[in-house]
């Protein structure tokens, strides 16, 4: 069992093992007790005065005699580098010399510096390169024998002194690593559903059309959703019943549209220009506005896009500063 608390007979056994010069790793296994418990027990006897602590025996360090700089006595010292026998004469040396002294190579004056100098200043350090230039003699290397490789990307032949080497140039090197890493899959296009190959695993549409067509639907699906959260709807707004309420006239910048303005490409698909007439929601369906007669007018296709989810009171603004 540990020992927790100490006794007078263990305090005197304690102070005995102490005075003789154990360490306290063989004192806590003779008593058996913790480091912990030993060190609070022997603090409080250093302070009650019945051990001395202070001077507790430890290993003798080796000690070198040396000469002060500054006032030349020998002392004795833990290091062998040492210079100074305190630092007083230190500070004393420093402030009298300016650090250690040197002779510099090319004018052969005594300076003071704390650091490892050669030069007194920066033009005799010029001035002894000047004199004493360093002569750098290049050994030419005899060029090796080149020889013919074939790319194994090209084909070509071309001549080379690299022994490993496999491509005529950095391009053909970078083409064949990117051909050889590439694996060609197999996917379905998820709008037109056709079967196509590729080397982009990523890849779910067979080209851009089919990825154009795909993104349209899902934001018109989208753009319903919000309708039909909005509230009530009337499906029969068109644009012709439009221009038979209305007038072919844009309510935003009042000039007529044009229903002409519009292209069908060889695909069959109907492009429209800035001045088409489209369905314009007074207040905008992503700021809550319903898809009912009451909160829709015409408005060129341009203007449409320009007004986008703003008021049209902000929208106005605008169209006043930019005149």
């Amino acid at each position: 069992m540990c020992l927790t608390k100490f006794d007078s007979v263990t305090e005197q056994q304690l102070i005995d093992m102490f005075n003789k010069g154990l360490s306290s790793k063989e004192i806590s296994t003779v008593l058996n007790t913790s480091n912990t418990t030993l060190f609070r027990w022997i603090n409080k006897l250093d302070a009650e005065g019945k051990i001395d602590y202070s001077n507790r025996r430890t290993k003798s360090k080796e000690q070198y005699n040396i000469t002060c700089k500054c006032c030349g006595k020998e002392v004795l010292m833990a290091r062998e580098t040492a210079k100074y026998c305190s630092d007083k004469c230190k500070s004393e040396y420093n402030r009298n010399n300016s650090g250690d002294k040197h002779t510099c190579k090319n004018c052969m004056v005594s300076f003071f510096s704390y650091k490892n100098k050669y030069y007194c200043t920066k033009e005799c350090q010029l001035e002894y390169m000047r004199k004493h230039p360093i002569i750098k003699v290049k050994i030419k290397k005899e060029p090796k024998e080149k020889k013919s490789i074939t790319c194994i990307q090209c084909g070509k032949e071309h001549l080379t002194h690299l022994a490993n080497t496999k491509y005529c140039s950095n391009l053909c090197g970078s083409l064949h690593r990117r051909n050889e890493k590439k694996v060609m899959v197999n996917k379905r296009c998820k709008e037109c559903g056709k079967h196509f190959s590729s080397t982009n695993n990523r890849m779910i549409f067979c080209d851009k059309e089919c990825s154009n067509k795909y993104g349209w639907r899902i934001k018109e699906t989208n753009r319903r959703n919000v309708i039909r959260n909005n509230g009530s709807i009337d499906w029969d707004i068109s644009i012709p019943k439009l221009i038979k309420r209305d007038g072919i006239k844009c309510y935003l910048c009042n000039e007529d549209c044009n229903r002409q303005d519009f292209i069908i490409n060889s695909n069959g698909t109907t492009i429209t220009g800035e001045s088409y007439p489209s369905i314009e929601h007074v207040i905008a369906v992503a700021n809550g506005g319903t898809h009912t007669w009451s909160n829709v007018k015409l408005a060129h296709r341009g203007c449409n896009n320009k007004k986008g989810t703003i008021e049209l009171s902000e929208f106005t603004n605008k169209q006043e500063i930019q005149v």
